[in-house]
């Protein structure tokens, strides 16, 4: 969408994409950190505004949680910003 000379994105979740490898799976750590690791880095190198990230970064943070992940690795990559 294009607003005064601006570009506004947003990104698009399919809902599929609402899991990945559980924390307590047998998979190894350099299999499942790359994963978070791009979902954050998506989040900051989109040109969003402040309301898209926290609508990205919320399920982000949910996916996390509900797949047993520590929650300071959620608040670690916030912090990237």
């Amino acid at each position: 969408m294009k607003q005064q000379k601006h570009i506004q994105t947003s990104i698009f979740r399919k809902p599929t994409r609402n899991y990945f490898i559980p924390h307590d799976s047998c998979h190894p750590t350099e299999n499942t950190l790359p994963t978070i690791r791009y979902f954050f880095n998506r989040i900051n190198a989109y040109p969003l505004n402040e309301l898209e990230k926290e609508n990205e970064i919320t399920p982000v943070a949910n996916i996390l949680y509900n797949m047993q992940y520590d929650v300071r690795i959620s608040n670690e990559k916030r912090k990237r910003k």
